[in-house]
């Protein structure tokens, strides 16, 4: 079945979620996913003490409800351990695609007792020697040529079909795999790939026959790369661009024009205010005092860091500045929010993921949805101590009072 979610075109009906992923901080868990194109139901999330391997095994009752196209979801856990999710698509009728799918709908995350707070990592069942499974795959590498990527490995003779995987992110896991894209089917070495120059890529092999039979193991430096490689920008010559210096700079600052046009801000008479009765005043007055403390805490203006500021950057900061200098100072939550989930779709550097990810913390504040805030300051507290500490109490406030 695993072979329905990495082998699908679209002619092929898939009501299954795709690059489910799994992370924890603290006591929370959260679940990300994408939706099904086919089925555009409620996603329903079943959680278990046991792994979600046979389907005729009754499911646990009362799976949490998301919304299609939410695509993610935050689990609070009661204790340390193994816990194991399924992610279960459904379509406008109410039907439920209650299948459980190695590397596709299915996911475990192991927290051990004693570092909860700590980000944990997605369990790998342990398997004996004689069962291991073996890549086939002899060894790997690749080399760049002006705006090309040349990838040669050797097999051990199997008559399988290699499957060559490229991704932006660092291929440790088979379930990495479902985050990468498949570069083609068949190949031999060596291989040419043509990428998106400026981009780091990981390139991995594996055999066709072994992802249907969910015997699938990623070994870097064997038949997975352990470094990325990345055609420069100035070595495109896609299009017949050639160098890239079409990048633009950032815009210069909205200038305004009121302070040069005399009189444009006098405003047309206005009526006198009417003073409260010393009656409404006291109600009032009384108010504001039972409230003012924990009111405070609300009372929260986006944070912005002196590097992203600037106007000179270029790569990944020029990249980030955009965002914080466009829908993050125009108070564009919602696209603050998808821009910066793309931004951090890529691997970036620690301090601009810790960066992002607080601007991300801050998106997700002014939106009223201070759970997923609070995961991500929790996510930065060791960067930025003090900065998150605040909008960590902002965030707990805020949720106590939904």
């Amino acid at each position: 079945m695993s072979s329905v979610l990495l082998f699908a075109q679209q002619t092929v009906f898939a009501p299954f979620v795709s690059r489910l992923t799994i992370e924890a901080k603290n006591n929370l868990i959260r679940l990300m996913w994408k939706d099904s194109v086919d089925t555009r139901g409620p996603v329903y999330i079943y959680r278990s003490r046991q792994p979600f391997e046979n389907i005729y095994n009754p499911l646990p009752p009362n799976p949490i409800e998301v919304p299609y196209g939410v695509g993610s979801y935050i689990d609070e856990i009661e204790e340390p351990g193994t816990w194991h999710y399924m992610v279960v698509s459904s379509d406008t009728n109410g039907r439920r695609y209650e299948v459980a799918i190695p590397l596709g709908n299915v996911i475990s995350i192991l927290v051990h007792e004693g570092i909860i707070g700590q980000l944990a990592v997605i369990q790998e069942q342990p398997q004996s020697p004689i069962h291991q499974p073996v890549t086939g795959i002899e060894s790997i590498s690749v080399s760049v040529y002006e705006d090309a990527v040349s990838i040669t490995f050797r097999t051990d003779g199997s008559a399988k079909t290699p499957v060559l995987y490229r991704s932006v992110e660092a291929l440790r896991t088979p379930q990495d795999l479902l985050r990468a894209v498949i570069v083609q089917s068949g190949v031999r070495s060596s291989f040419v790939d043509y990428p998106v120059p400026g981009i780091p890529y990981y390139y991995s092999i594996v055999y066709e026959e072994d992802i249907s039979r969910g015997n699938i193991r990623i070994q870097p430096g064997i038949n997975t790369t352990r470094d990325p490689v990345e055609i420069p920008l100035k070595s495109s010559n896609i299009a017949g661009t050639g160098a890239r210096n079409d990048l633009r700079s950032m815009p210069l600052p909205i200038i305004s024009t009121s302070s040069l046009i005399s009189g444009i801000n006098d405003l047309p008479e206005l009526p006198a205010p009417i003073p409260l009765s010393p009656e409404a005043a006291r109600v009032v007055e009384s108010i504001a005092g039972n409230y003012s403390g924990s009111m405070e805490q609300f009372r929260k203006h986006p944070k912005v860091f002196a590097e992203d500021m600037n106007t000179s950057a270029s790569g990944g900061d020029y990249a980030l500045r955009s965002i914080v200098q466009g829908s993050f100072a125009s108070r564009d939550w919602p696209r603050t929010r998808d821009e910066l989930t793309q931004y951090l779709s890529i691997p970036r550097t620690a301090n601009a993921e810790a960066r992002a990810r607080f601007y991300l913390g801050q998106s997700y504040y002014f939106s009223a949805s201070p759970q997923e805030a609070l995961f991500e300051f929790l996510l930065v507290e060791n960067t930025y101590e003090k900065e998150a500490a605040e909008w960590i109490q902002a965030s707990l406030a805020m949720l106590h009072t939904q």
